[in-house]
């Protein structure tokens, strides 16, 4: 079930390279903006995946104007007026864009092609990704969507398809592929460092914040639970480090008593067709447990500690 599941994804969304870079979906950058925020002025241009970090900082107006996560670090400066945030709630709309500087707020996403955006990045709650999406395509904006994609295995491949057709570019944030530690342990594994590995174990169980809590905890139509929320940043970390997705997998999901009829401890098992094996751990209520991703061959080992986290941030 597993395997044929990611075949398909594979198939239709990843140009069949886990590990790196496609235009169509794998391009990545920073987190949590309101709803949908937009880019005015110019037509973007497709960049170098591996250097998008960087030129993106130089360039804003190709690609990354409309992540609110630059914003939200470095304040809105020069692009403010090229920036629109969006929410169902216009008060909160309008607060996000006072406190950045944000010349725009709106509450329809159907208003901000006649501001002129670009382009657009998508965090609301998973269930709503698609018609976002979609209509951003349609547009002729580029796209930055939140992970998961989806709810579901079909709607997230309607949205690499419609962006596709539209040939605009579409991003999933998988962001922990631009934190050095994992950027440095798949250098080492490129060079045969370690060997020839043999497992990984992934720790990524912490306390969920106060202010990231509600539909995480208690909404399953949204695509709450903890594996929708932490597993997918594990699964796509290993595909990021390792260049293949696993081909079985056995898992056991708890409930803690944090969350209301969801998932929020899990732990499971994967093996790779390269014959690797990983663990995974993660949850939403282990205020005490520290993350961390380890790589272990046959010559030598790896330990990234603090590196599973929304900021720039870890030891190896």
């Amino acid at each position: 079930m597993v395997n044929s599941v990611l075949t398909k994804f594979e198939k239709e969304c990843t140009n069949g390279d886990p590990g790196g870079f496609s235009l169509d979906d794998r391009r990545s950058a920073g987190k949590e903006a309101d709803q949908v925020a937009g880019l005015r002025n110019g037509r973007g241009n497709d960049i170098d995946a591996e250097k998008a970090a960087g030129r993106v900082k130089e360039n804003g107006k190709n690609l990354r104007g409309g992540d609110l996560f630059g914003v939200e670090r470095a304040g809105a400066g020069e692009f403010a007026a090229d920036l629109v945030a969006v929410s169902g709630d216009l008060q909160r709309a309008k607060d996000f864009a006072t406190k950045h500087g944000i010349a725009h707020a709106l509450t329809d996403e159907k208003a901000y092609p006649a501001l002129g955006v670009d382009a657009v990045y998508i965090s609301s709650t998973n269930e709503k990704h698609e018609a976002s999406t979609l209509f951003a395509a349609a547009q002729g904006c580029h796209v930055l969507c939140e992970k998961p994609l989806a709810t579901s295995l079909e709607a997230a491949i309607r949205m690499v398809q419609a962006c596709r057709k539209a040939g605009v570019v579409m991003g999933t944030n998988h962001h922990l592929r631009h934190n050095g530690p994992h950027r440095v342990m798949r250098e080492h594994l490129r060079a045969g460092t370690l060997g020839k590995l043999v497992a990984a174990r992934m720790q990524h169980s912490v306390y969920l914040p106060v202010h990231l809590q509600g539909w995480r905890l208690d909404n399953p139509t949204a695509g709450g639970g903890v594996v929708l929320d932490i597993v997918v940043h594990n699964a796509d970390s290993l595909a990021f480090l390792l260049g293949e997705y696993p081909v079985e997998v056995c898992a056991m999901v708890s409930n803690s008593g944090m969350a209301h009829g969801l998932e929020d401890n899990a732990m499971s098992v994967w093996h790779f067709a390269s014959g690797v094996t990983a663990s995974s751990h993660q949850g939403f209520n282990t205020p005490y447990a520290a993350t961390g991703l380890e790589l272990h061959g046959t010559h030598a080992s790896l330990h990234g500690n603090g590196m599973m986290s929304q900021h720039p941030s870890g030891d190896l």
